[in-house]
């Protein structure tokens, strides 16, 4: 996966392989339907405060602050 952060608003988009792409195509599904099969299936209630289709089938995805908080500390009192 690649991670890209929009520098005008700071948001963050992951960028999955192709091959998820490549499923929607063979369950002949619209990209807004793949993305809400993709929502129905997701198990983010941990750490996501909203989840969201927008435009063609994106996932905007709302990290919960609480969650978030707890990563970031973590991650920085461990120095990844």
């Amino acid at each position: 996966m690649r991670l890209f952060v929009n520098q005008e608003n700071h948001n963050l988009a992951i960028i999955k392989p192709m091959a998820l792409w490549l499923r929607r195509k063979k369950l002949g599904l619209n990209p807004r339907e793949f993305a809400q099969k993709v929502l129905d299936n997701a198990q983010l209630s941990d750490i996501a405060e909203k989840l969201e289709i927008a435009g063609p089938g994106f996932i905007n995805i709302f990290l919960n602050p609480t969650w978030l908080t707890t990563e970031v500390s973590t991650a920085l009192s461990q120095k990844i």
